[in-house]
């Protein structure tokens, strides 16, 4: 939660309250979405694997799957931005995949993983939250960041708009289509 939200949240001022919300319900620019998907883009991967899937699963379905309840309504509060966000990956911006497979090595990093090192279902709010804050270390640092006048509070709109897509892209976290086959597995 943000601080201006805190401060929404606790406010007897009516109209300061409302004023407020509306700051933060505001939808991303896509200059600030180009900016930032640039950061992202630079990030360095340590990773080069494949993480290819069945049929994608429903969002919530693939969130509730990997006990990540938290992020239904993250992602739910947050869908213009990722609306817009989905536009400019798939039609307007250039290397969209790299910026996919960096999120995707992100991934690799939080997630647990078997003996076999294949992923397995852990706590997705966990998974997603770390995600996000490494996401957010990595643009904070990059000078290009520093200087572009974006605040606090689209960065985080980003990242969520960001995480949103690649969950729905089948790139990070697990889809329960993959197990419908075992009988074992309640999805």
């Amino acid at each position: 939660m943000t601080n201006s939200q805190s401060i929404g949240n606790f406010s007897n001022n009516n109209t300061q309250n409302l004023y407020i919300t509306n700051i933060e319900q505001r939808t991303l620019i896509p200059t600030v979405l180009f900016k930032l998907l640039e950061n992202v883009k630079k990030f360095q991967s340590q990773n080069n694997e494949k993480f290819e899937l069945k049929k994608p699963a429903k969002l919530k379905e693939k969130l509730q799957y990997n006990n990540s309840r938290t992020y239904i309504r993250k992602f739910s509060e947050g869908i213009n931005n990722y609306v817009l966000l989905e536009k400019i990956l798939k039609n307007e911006f250039p290397d969209s995949q790299k910026v996919v497979e960096k999120v995707k090595d992100i991934f690799f990093d939080f997630t647990p993983m078997d003996e076999n090192g294949e992923p397995i279902v852990g706590n997705g709010d966990e998974c997603l939250k770390d995600m996000h804050n490494e996401i957010k270390e990595r643009i904070a640092r990059d000078p290009d960041f520093l200087s572009s006048g974006i605040d606090d509070s689209d960065l985080d709109k980003f990242i969520i708009a960001l995480l949103q897509y690649v969950v729905i892209e089948c790139q990070v976290l697990l889809n329960p289509n993959n197990d419908k086959e075992s009988d074992d597995v309640i999805a």
